[in-house]
Formats: structure tokens, sequence, C-alpha cells
């Protein structure tokens, strides 16, 4: 699936933020969002990128995309 094809419902960009705090930013907007909506969610801290991911194998969460551009990651999380 192609970035462009994902329509997320928000979008987050915690580049400057580290642990906890970009993973407390990730989860307080999961929790904004209803089943089945989309969150995008954009990084520079690869332990952010690590967090997010073992995230969403424990919450249910789906982890849709994770895209790498230089030293930026986009992941697409959709809601359980």
């Amino acid at each position: 699936m192609k970035t462009a094809a994902i329509n997320p419902s928000f979008e987050i960009d915690i580049s400057d933020l580290m642990n906890p705090t970009s993973i407390i930013a990730v989860l307080q907007s999961i929790n904004t969002l209803t089943a089945g909506d989309i969150l995008k969610v954009v990084t520079c801290n690869q332990n952010t990128v690590m967090a997010v991911i073992s995230y969403c194998k424990s919450s249910g969460n789906t982890l849709m995309q994770k895209d790498n551009i230089d030293d930026e990651t986009t992941i697409f999380i959709k809601k359980a």
C-alpha cells in the first residue's frame, strides 16, 4: 500500500520529542480517535519507532505501514 493511498484521520509530528514523551503523545492521540480511524505519526527517533511497533502489538491497534525516508519515519496506525 502506498503512503498516498492512506488517508489519516489525524497526524502528529513528534520528531522533536524523545521517549517517553513521544510515545505518550502517540497514546494520547490514539485515545482521541474512534475505532477504524488512522493516525499518522512522523518521527526521527528510532527508539520511538520501536516503541510504537511494540505498542501496536500489545494494544491490538494495527500497524498499517511504516515508511523510512532519509532520517524520517512515517507510521500509520489503525485504531482497533
